[in-house]
C-alpha cells in the first residue's frame, strides 16, 4: 500500500506541476485488503490458580513440573471389597514461602489461555467509517467469542506526513473465574493491534523553468480532507511547493 500511494503522489504531481490540489481514493475493498495484510493478531500465556495458597503467605509461584502418584490396592484386607489400583497426576509450584524462603508445593493444574483477532474489516457509508472484528478467546477448555462494530477515522499526521488510521476504544477483557474470585488474565486492545499509518513521502520531480533549464521542487501536504461515501474513501490533498 505504501507504494502504490507513493506512486500515485508521484503520477499526480508530475502530470500537473502547477496544480496544487488532487483527490485520491480508498474503496471498502482496499481498506479490507490493507487490514487483512495485518493477519490476525494472537497471545496468550498460562495462568496458575494460586487464591487459596496466596491466602496461605505462598507467593511467585511457577510451575515447575508434575508428580505422578499411585493409590490404591488390588488386595483385599480383611471383609473389605478389593480397590483398583490407580494414578494421579498432581501439579507441582515453586513458590516463595511466609519466610522468605522456596517451597515445593502441590498447586491447582495451570490453566493455558489464548486469544485471537479475526474477521477483522471496514464499512464506508454515507460521512461514517466503521470498523468490526471478533475476538475469539479460550480459557483451559472454554470458549469465548467477542463480536463488536466501533467508529474509526481517517486522519493526516501533519507532523509525521502520513495517513493514520485510528480505531475507536476496542477492548476485550480476559478474566478467569473459579471458586468465586476472579482474575484479570489481560486485556485485547483491539484498536491498537489494528490501526496502521501510510507514508506519504515528500516527492522531489524535476521540471523546466521559464528558460528551458531543469530544476527540482519538493512537494508538501499542506492540508488534507477526508470524506466518507458508501463503498469508498475519498481524501483531497492541497500540497504546496519548495
Amino acid at each position: 500500500m505504501r507504494w502504490v500511494l507513493a506512486a500515485a503522489f508521484v503520477v499526480l504531481f508530475s502530470s500537473a506541476a502547477a496544480a496544487q490540489s488532487f483527490q485520491f481514493e480508498f474503496s471498502e475493498q482496499t481498506l479490507n485488503e490493507l487490514v487483512g495484510d495485518l493477519g490476525h493478531p494472537s497471545a496468550g500465556d498460562v495462568y496458575l490458580p494460586t487464591g487459596l495458597i496466596t491466602n496461605l503467605g505462598y507467593w511467585n509461584c511457577r510451575p515447575i513440573g508434575t508428580l505422578e502418584c499411585t493409590y490404591g490396592t488390588t488386595h483385599t484386607s480383611g471383609t473389605s471389597a478389593p480397590v483398583t489400583a490407580g494414578n494421579k497426576v498432581v501439579a507441582m509450584s515453586l513458590c516463595q514461602g511466609p519466610d522468605g524462603q522456596p517451597a515445593v508445593l502441590p498447586t491447582p493444574e495451570p490453566v493455558p489461555w489464548q486469544w485471537w483477532i479475526t474477521e477483522a474489516h471496514f464499512t464506508v457509508g454515507s460521512q461514517q467509517l466503521s470498523f468490526s472484528a471478533n475476538v475469539r478467546y479460550r480459557i483451559g477448555s472454554k470458549w469465548y467469542n467477542v463480536a463488536q462494530t466501533v467508529p474509526a477515522t481517517l486522519t493526516f499526521d501533519y507532523a509525521q506526513q502520513r495517513l493514520r488510521m485510528a480505531i475507536s476504544s476496542f477492548r476485550v477483557p480476559i478474566r478467569y473465574s473459579e471458586g468465586g474470585i476472579v482474575e484479570l488474565l489481560g486485556e485485547v486492545d483491539v484498536g491498537r493491534f489494528m490501526s496502521f499509518t501510510i507514508p506519504t513521502s515528500r516527492q522531489k520531480i524535476s521540471v523546466p523553468d521559464l528558460n528551458g533549464n531543469g530544476r527540482t521542487i519538493t512537494t508538501r501536504v499542506d492540508s488534507v480532507n477526508v470524506q466518507y461515501v458508501p463503498g469508498k474513501v475519498v481524501v483531497k490533498v492541497d500540497a504546496g511547493f519548495n
